[in-house]
């Protein structure tokens, strides 16, 4: 139910690019963000990647971060270099779905 995990959650979050060629920099400036981000945020996984075209109609980059709790998603979240990376990122992204789930203590 909405607002009630307590335990380790995972953030999903799928982007549409305007243009195929401005991809990789979205990865880039994302892949760079969590690479200093960390520093400051604990995190279980951090997988970022772009689509491998092998079925149309898909997003271009999908992220998934598995956190230990919803006060490391909340700090990720206002971070300043999260808020620059997707600021930065406006400009390509034509639409951004995301969705948290709790992850179950089995797959940890």
């Amino acid at each position: 139910m909405a607002g009630e995990n307590k335990g380790p959650l995972r953030h999903i979050v799928l982007l549409k690019v305007e243009k195929k060629e401005d991809v990789p920099e979205v990865v880039e400036t994302l892949s760079k963000m969590s690479k200093e981000i960390v520093k400051h945020v604990s995190w279980l996984n951090f997988d970022i990647n772009s689509d491998l075209g092998i079925s149309g109609g898909n997003a271009d980059v999908g992220l998934v971060i598995d956190f230990p709790d919803e006060q490391n998603f909340h700090t990720y979240q206002k971070h300043d270099l999260h808020v620059a990376a997707v600021t930065h990122n406006k400009k390509f992204v034509t639409s951004r779905t995301a969705i948290q789930i709790p992850i179950p203590k089995s797959s940890l």
